[in-house]
């Protein structure tokens, strides 16, 4: 059941998104939904944990441990309808885990990413990085988003996570302290297009127990601040321009040059579908991973033939 955390927050009702681009660009059949019925997942998956640990003892502690990116073997999610088939999870233990994209993005009343490509995306993500079966999910619209994009995170909490139980809260002023944090099994941080904007927030991230997801393609990066020691990633440009080979091409606002986004098969179910290669028009942070132990989920690389260089798109790592 989705509720409000605080309902002074809220800021942008989903009768933001027009409803017809959303049926256009959905790959998939989904039901209409609403705030305050968003179905909850026990009645929609099975339950079982498929021998995995359903604890989050294990956490983010201080930040300083990289841990190991040594999974159980897991055979790719399997899709049903063109949604997961169930939501168990795909994890022993809690991770973090970086989107550099705004799935809700729209660019002319259309969706930027594809409906299926997106929500499929959210739920292997939240699988991966929670090993809690049916989790209480936290959703943070970080409080600095400029007014850009507002609909992307209504997307995501009425459309891709509509299959859990959903919170939603704007990050107050002084951002997030570790009481707004209890009592969830797995916190979502949205800022479609800045980066963030608290270092209180990195910090009280740092310290959470449970499973992270940051989302955003500004968000390898802080607003004066450094994030790495968060997100296991260095930051090095914002992406709005990318090279293939000796050429440059600008990739922004979906107004120029596209990138080609490529799920890993390891991690993401491929088959026939084409909901996992899609292009993206908006700039998506060019950074490198510090660590072994940070896996890379998906990647991106300039939508033009002949193209090799890629960046990480979707990583994630476990902590002890």
């Amino acid at each position: 059941m989705f509720k409000f955390k605080n309902v002074k927050s809220f800021i942008s009702p989903v009768s933001q998104i027009n409803t017809s681009a959303v049926i256009i660009a959905l790959t998939i059949s989904t039901q209409s939904c609403n705030k305050m019925q968003i179905s909850d997942l026990s009645n929609q998956t099975d339950t079982s944990n498929n021998g995995l640990s359903t604890s989050n003892d294990n956490g983010n502690d201080d930040g300083t441990n990289t841990g190991s990116n040594t999974d159980p073997v897991f055979t790719p999610p399997e899709v049903c309808n063109g949604t997961s088939c169930v939501l168990d999870p795909l994890t022993s233990k809690p991770a973090v885990t970086l989107i550099l994209l705004a799935l809700g993005d729209q660019a002319n009343q259309q969706l930027v990413i594809n409906g299926g490509s997106s929500q499929l995306i959210a739920e292997t993500v939240i699988r991966y990085t929670t090993p809690v079966n049916n989790p209480k999910i936290l959703v943070v619209q970080d409080q600095n988003i400029q007014g850009e994009d507002p609909e992307d995170t209504d997307y995501l909490v009425n459309v891709l996570l509509k299959r859990y139980n959903v919170t939603y809260m704007v990050e107050p002023a002084n951002g997030l302290a570790d009481s707004d944090l209890a009592g969830f099994d797995l916190v979502w941080f949205n800022n479609p297009g800045h980066p963030m904007s608290s270092i209180n927030t990195k910090e009280t991230f740092k310290r959470f127990k449970g499973g992270l997801v940051l989302q955003g393609d500004d968000l390898s990066r802080g607003t004066g601040f450094s994030v790495s020691d968060l997100t296991r990633v260095n930051y090095i440009d914002n992406g709005t321009s990318a090279y293939c080979g000796s050429t440059k091409y600008t990739i922004d606002n979906d107004l120029y040059e596209n990138y080609q986004v490529s799920m890993n098969s390891q991690y993401f179910p491929m088959g026939t579908s084409s909901d996992f290669t899609f292009t993206y028009g908006n700039d998506i942070d060019l950074t490198e991973v510090l660590s072994d132990s940070v896996q890379i989920l998906a990647s991106a690389k300039v939508n033009k033939p002949g193209c090799s260089e890629e960046r990480p798109a979707i990583v994630r790592y476990y902590v002890e």
